[in-house]
């Protein structure tokens, strides 16, 4: 799978990754904790990932998001889990079901969106292209299994 007319960026991630944790760079799965702590989370995981991180805000954050995984080559599933505060969780699901109206905010979610500067078209390539997984309510010893899946 390719993200059609979007150029891959040899630095990788490009926001936030100071804030993440990196496994394996080889694995195609994203695991986002929300506002969980990703140290309680990775305690759990025996399974390789590619990158764990929180999850806050449901402009900034998904934007960032969405930028990093444009940018990669490899991120092809996106485990959601951990506590939702703030809904974040909801946007990022809403936007995979969804998408983004023509001013660029999230179908489904009240103040949620992307931001303008990433075409409609490059979000269309990581909503065709990645898979979301919603495990918000689910025991994180179970991840497990469901990576190895």
């Amino acid at each position: 799978m390719k993200f059609v007319g979007v150029k891959m960026i040899d630095k990788w991630p490009l926001n936030f990754s100071e804030l993440l944790h990196f496994d394996d760079p080889d694995s195609g799965v994203a695991i986002v904790t929300l506002w969980t702590k990703k140290e309680l989370v990775m305690k759990e995981i025996k399974e390789h990932y590619a990158v764990i991180g929180q999850l806050y805000s449901r402009e900034e954050g998904i934007s960032a998001l969405v930028r990093n995984c444009l940018a990669s080559k490899k991120i092809r599933h996106i485990i959601v889990t951990g506590s939702d505060l703030y809904k974040s969780g909801e946007a990022l699901i809403k936007l995979f079901e969804n998408g983004i109206d023509e001013n660029n905010r999230i179908i489904g979610v009240e103040n949620a969106s992307v931001d303008r500067e990433i075409p409609k078209s490059a979000i269309e390539n990581f909503r065709k292209n990645v898979s979301v997984y919603d495990r918000r309510k689910h025991d994180f010893s179970t991840l497990n299994e469901f990576i190895k899946n």
